[in-house]
């Protein structure tokens, strides 16, 4: 990340302010940027964004605020809250303002981070072209789009894949609902057509995993609470939500050994089955030939359920096994 760092300092110098600044406000930035938490909200997400702006440098009217915007825009990123955009342009308007910048060059750095909330089309074409470089992975290669996909569900691991799904599909349908993905005629060249493809496929796969079907073979009704077969914590964290639930009688309790687990009980009189599977995730199940009342409290246990998250704990092992994994994904597409 030399190259990014080096911008950084050199836009600060630029201004007049010392090399010590310099390096205590990018030492705040790639503490920000390099945390754990984060697997495509990164310094190299500010890498592929600075690649892409400096192609349309000489359209951009005012570069250097362009630049900090890149900075600080998600320099603050909570996946459990959704005022991210707001925390981010206060949390620049602070840095910024020891930096021999105008009042106006900072609301307008604050501007263009917000705008990154809704990514739609602004009068301003510093901003149109500074949201569409931070979406332009939307029009990446396969490859690369999956492993974006990947990362931000990584992001987002405190919540079962049911929810996530749910809530990236919302994500997604409001980028396809636009007149046009990209503001800019030269994003829009480059990356509207693959974008719309990417999108659409990736819609698609969301919303059929979390359809409810019936085993053809023994018209059991299923629902999947989490389809990632790594994340055994759900599971057991979910045995954890049954247990303290009213009207639950269990019948059995294996929690396996981080490939297999079931635990079965009895809610209103229906027999129901909560099962993991290291391949296929975690799923809660009926008696083949359920009953209407069968599917009912299914869906009202199953909506319980839906509380489940990942501990602090949890969270530090998972990551740390995916952080690895996600350097050997990036040396094999790069390779």
């Amino acid at each position: 990340m030399t190259r990014i760092k080096s911008t950084f300092e050199q836009l600060i110098l630029r201004l007049g302010n010392s090399k010590i600044i310099a390096s205590k406000k990018w030492e705040i930035i790639s503490n920000a940027y390099n945390s754990s938490s984060r697997f495509y909200h990164n310094l190299n997400h500010l890498e592929s964004m600075l690649l892409e702006l400096e192609k349309v440098k000489n359209e951009i009217k005012d570069w250097d605020l362009i630049l900090f915007s890149l900075f600080y825009h998600d320099i603050i990123y909570d996946s459990t809250t959704t005022d991210n955009e707001e925390k981010s342009a206060e949390f620049a308007k602070h840095q910024l303002g020891y930096l021999n910048i105008s009042v106006e060059q900072i609301e307008k750095v604050q501007k263009t981070i917000l705008a990154t909330k809704s990514h739609v089309f602004d009068n301003d074409q510093d901003i149109n072209f500074f949201l569409d470089a931070d979406i332009s992975i939307l029009g990446a290669d396969k490859d690369f789009y999956e492993m974006y996909s990947r990362n931000i569900r990584l992001e987002y691991l405190e919540y079962p894949s049911f929810i996530f799904n749910k809530g990236r599909s919302k994500v997604l349908e409001h980028f396809l609902s636009q007149t046009s993905i990209y503001k800019t005629y030269f994003f829009k060249n480059q990356f509207e057509t693959k974008a719309i493809e990417n999108l659409k496929n990736e819609l698609k796969e969301l919303k059929r995993r979390n359809q409810v079907f019936s085993r053809t073979n023994t018209n059991e009704y299923v629902k999947y609470l989490e389809f990632d077969g790594d994340l055994s914590e759900f599971f057991y964290n979910s045995a954890k939500i049954l247990d303290q639930t009213k009207n639950i009688e269990t019948i059995d309790y294996y929690p396996g050994w981080y490939d297999s687990g079931y635990y079965r009980f009895i809610f209103k009189g229906t027999s129901l089955h909560l099962e993991y599977d290291g391949m296929l995730g975690t799923l809660l199940r009926t008696e083949p030939e359920p009953s209407i009342e069968d599917k009912s409290n299914a869906e009202e246990v199953f909506v319980k359920l839906l509380d489940v998250r990942l501990t602090k704990e949890d969270l530090e092992r998972v990551r740390k096994f995916n952080t690895f994994n996600q350097h050997h994904q990036i040396v094999d597409l790069v390779n």
